[in-house]
């Protein structure tokens, strides 16, 4: 399992770059607003889900799923050849707002099993500096506490960070990513996965 998921977040993850350098710039506007009201957020999780994602599925020769599966925003399957059932290979949650409850998605995607969960946050504020709080105090307390009771988290468990930074002339996006690592029971040196100014 961990072969076939680290694969699969290798073959995402160069989708998923390749997607962001490809997007057009005017696609990005609609989320770059700093209100957190509901149709901005709104704004975000449709430029994932019905655009964006849409992409990553066709490269990686699966399908999106059409509603909600288990109340997690985006599913990726592939139907068994066999059975024509859909297996879901890619569970994504986007969580639109770091004072929501992101920490309730992290436990979601930790109670599914599938090859690749991955987590999308949003945040306004230098992630730099609000690091500590999620990632290594609740987050991997979070993964820590699964991983104590399952010994074997199923799958690989990824967290994509866009920050969005603003000065008096330029808005710029940043994407991030890191992955959980069970050896070390923390998540590895966040990697920049692309970045775009305004």
């Amino acid at each position: 399992m961990k072969d076939q998921s680290l694969k699969l977040w290798q073959e995402f993850r160069r989708s998923f770059i390749f997607h962001l350098k490809n997007t057009p710039q005017e696609k990005y506007y609609g989320m770059l607003d700093q209100t957190t009201n509901v149709s901005i957020k709104k704004n975000r999780t449709n430029f994932y889900s019905n655009y964006f994602i849409d992409k990553i599925a066709l490269d990686l020769e699966l399908e999106k799923e059409k509603k909600e599966f288990l109340k997690i925003d985006i599913s990726l399957v592939q139907r068994s050849v066999n059975f024509g059932w859909p297996v879901r290979k890619i569970f994504i949650e986007v969580e639109n707002d770091l004072d929501g409850d992101p920490e309730r998605e992290v436990q979601k995607l930790c109670s599914v099993y599938a090859p690749l969960k991955i987590l999308i946050v949003w945040t306004w504020n230098s992630w730099d500096t609000i690091r500590q709080d999620h990632l290594v105090d609740n987050w991997s307390y979070i993964l820590n506490s699964y991983h104590d009771v399952f010994v074997d988290l199923a799958g690989t468990f990824i967290v994509i960070i866009a920050e969005t930074n603003f000065n008096s002339n330029t808005k710029k996006i940043r994407f991030l990513a890191t992955s959980w690592n069970e050896t070390q029971k923390t998540f590895d040196a966040e990697e920049v996965l692309f970045e775009r100014t305004f």
